[in-house]
């Protein structure tokens, strides 16, 4: 596999019949291996920049590749879900969103079909009551060293502290999760779950660092589709407001 087609490549002898690509900038899904190859391709061609791998993470029912692009701005996760030996989804989700206007335009440009858009009507001021305690659904410690590499925001949560109130607050946003295996084991693991963001589905995965004793040091976590991640963002970002410093944002 060369640079370029790090997170972008697959096997088309490996794709099931029904094969699905859930897209990191549209809302629709894209069905078939004819198509879901030419959607990876026009992926990998319109990135602009080479892409390199971080570390892969596998099991009998699921694979992930962690990569960023050479230029350090954007990393992406690409999940293979199996059906045995058959490639049954792939999901490709990015970090962080404010880098990948430029992407999403060229892409658009180059094959505009497809559900690309929120309907401005949305509503992105959230029915909050600050009162309500967060809860980030942590099951394990977290380090008071903690960093939050978030797919949303332009700087580092850092402190155990922080870094449980800022996701307890994302937490609530999406709401229930329907959580994959965990990938990988010992100091670092990728976990993934979907969930909705005011009846949007989205898509997301984790990858933890643990210290010694087993409590997270860090958390870097990626999203798709880029619609749902930008109204992620604001109603993230209206809950924080009077938590998180300006620059955050």
């Amino acid at each position: 596999m060369t640079r370029n087609e790090t997170g972008f490549a697959a096997d088309a002898g490996l794709l099931a019949s029904r094969v699905v690509l859930r897209h990191p900038f549209r809302m629709d899904a894209v069905h078939g291996p004819a198509a879901v190859l030419s959607a990876l391709e026009d992926l990998r061609n319109t990135a602009g920049v080479e892409t390199e791998e971080i570390e892969a993470f596998r099991s009998e029912t699921a694979q992930a590749l962690i990569w960023r692009t050479q230029d350090g701005w954007i990393e992406g996760c690409t999940l293979t879900l199996l059906a045995g030996p058959k490639i049954a989804e792939i999901r490709i989700m990015l970090r962080p969103v404010h880098e990948l206007a430029g992407w999403r335009d060229r892409l658009r440009a180059l094959a505009p079909q497809g559900e690309w858009d929120l309907a401005e009507t949305v509503d992105r001021v959230p029915d909050y009551d600050p009162s309500e305690p967060v809860d980030p659904h942590f099951p394990f410690p977290v380090a008071e060293n903690a960093v939050f590499n978030s797919p949303i925001l332009r700087r580092k949560p850092r402190g155990a502290e922080l870094v449980r109130t800022v996701i307890g607050h994302a937490s609530a946003v999406y709401g229930h999760r329907n959580l994959g295996p965990v990938l990988g084991g010992g100091a670092r693991r990728v976990s993934y779950w979907t969930g909705n963001v005011v009846g949007f589905p989205v898509e997301m995965a984790g990858m933890i660092d643990f210290d010694a004793d087993g409590a997270m040091v860090s958390t870097t976590v990626f999203m798709q589709p880029m619609p749902v991640v930008e109204l992620f963002r604001d109603l993230v970002g209206y809950r924080l407001k009077d938590i998180l410093e300006d620059g955050y944002f």
